[in-house]
């Protein structure tokens, strides 16, 4: 069945009432009520019958449809599964209707169509989630896939490549990789608002590089994400003394790797810490601690540092971000 422009014709609408927000299942068998009939002359009165039908009606006035107003079906069945995702996933399972696997395919399709265009960024990204934490799901795991296809694909990808370009001569630049939750940006920061974000200011690294400023999904600053080179002394480069000696001895701010320096992953090449960051800014003052991320290249020669606010990232959280990072 092919997509067709919107007509204004008239056609029959059943208005009943719509699926309950706490109902978690509901009977195939609504589309079998009876349902009074109105002549609807305008797309948008059209529309308003829709939003008050039930979804198993939905599917039924779809499947009469010669295509005439698709779209608005589509739009009101999407809006539904933003809304009530269950609800609407019992029906598209069970409706009888649903059977027809071309019309299947048809619903489905347009679902995904319209995700896209409907609700807000926030509540796409929850139904997204949840459809993909069910794609395994022996009821609902077809569906799920069916809707995510190309979605899921094409959804902003978490993982982010981070270059460190240095402006001065004979400082090597590189590219770190690393994963954030989804929704979380990263942004360059100026180098004249590198002091304002205390305390996630990683002022004691190499000022010749810059910081990148994480952001969770509602645009919060929540860590910051840094780069520097370091020296090896008397042939060392795995001491966590010397790779990170300029992070560790700051009286004001430091990456507290005496009292904890948890590895969490280790290579040929390095390692991946977690740690505690304190910032003290005056010796009567209470400090603040957060959340530490460390991980070094001893053949580059390099290593990154991350501070994320213990108030807004969870442990959890930064344990998965650790785990990614790859020079």
């Amino acid at each position: 069945m092919l997509y067709m422009k919107r007509s204004f014709i008239a056609i029959s609408v059943a208005t009943i009432i719509g699926l309950s927000a706490c109902s978690t299942k509901v009977s195939s068998s609504t589309s079998m009520n009876s349902p009074i009939s109105t002549s609807v002359t305008s797309e948008q009165e059209f529309l308003s019958n829709l939003e008050n039908a039930s979804t198993s009606q939905i599917l039924q006035k779809l499947k009469e449809s010669d295509g005439g107003y698709t779209e608005d079906c589509f739009s009101v069945l999407t809006n539904r599964l933003i809304k009530f995702p269950q609800d609407t996933l019992y029906v598209l399972k069970y409706d009888k209707l649903m059977n027809d696997k071309d019309f299947q395919q048809l619903v489905l399709s347009g679902i995904k169509t319209e995700l896209p265009y409907r609700g807000s960024d926030e509540e796409r990204n929850t139904l997204y989630q949840y459809l993909e934490s069910i794609t395994t799901d022996k009821e609902y795991g077809q569906i799920a896939s069916d809707i995510l296809g190309e979605q899921a694909e094409n959804k902003e990808k978490p993982n982010r490549q981070i270059e460190f370009q240095t402006e001065e001569l004979g400082q090597a630049s590189s590219v770190i990789s690393i994963e954030l939750p989804q929704g979380w940006k990263i942004q360059k920061r100026e180098q004249t608002q590198r002091a304002e974000n205390k305390p996630l200011a990683l002022a004691s690294l190499n000022p010749s590089y810059p910081v990148y400023d994480i952001y969770d999904k509602n645009h919060v600053l929540v860590g910051a994400v840094g780069y520097s080179t370091y020296e090896p002394y008397e042939g060392d480069r795995d001491s966590v003394q010397i790779v990170y000696s300029a992070l560790r001895l700051g009286s004001v701010y430091r990456f507290d790797t005496d009292n904890k320096y948890d590895v969490i992953q280790t290579t040929e090449r390095g390692t991946t810490a977690l740690t505690t960051v304190i910032f003290q800014d005056g010796a009567n003052s209470e400090p603040v601690n957060n959340l530490g991320v460390l991980a070094y290249d001893n053949e580059k020669e390099c290593f990154v540092a991350i501070e994320l606010e213990a108030s807004s990232v969870s442990e959890s959280q930064a344990l998965e971000i650790a785990k990614s990072i790859r020079f």
